[in-house]
């Protein structure tokens, strides 16, 4: 954990520094959890969510209305859900999601 404000912490993570919402009191390490289909694709130089994820894509994978990527960040596999599908996915992307999608796990 880096840093904590009366609502939200900032955590230091292997693929980045990422900004959730709430948490528990005192501990130093958290696990977090961001669904798939909270990441959205963004175009470069866009304006959007205050947590932002970029690596290559590896996999790509096509489920009719959606399609499902798999990026890697910093040696991490990130896997995103994109509705409607993207066909012909760039090289590299670009993802963002909101502090409120970022699920904060109970230490175990």
């Amino acid at each position: 954990m880096i840093a904590r404000d009366r609502d939200s912490i900032r955590v230091q993570t292997a693929v980045g520094e990422l900004l959730a919402l709430g948490g528990p009191d005192g501990p130093d390490r958290v696990t977090l959890s961001i669904r798939p289909e909270q990441m959205r694709l963004l175009q470069p130089g866009s304006d959007g969510p205050t947590n932002r994820l970029s690596g290559c894509v590896a996999e790509t994978t096509f489920l009719g209305e959606a399609s499902e990527h798999v990026l890697l960040v910093n040696g991490h596999r990130i896997k995103l859900v994109n509705t409607p599908p993207q066909f012909d996915p760039p090289a590299e992307m670009t993802v963002g999601f909101d502090p409120k999608d970022v699920i904060i796990l109970p230490p175990s």
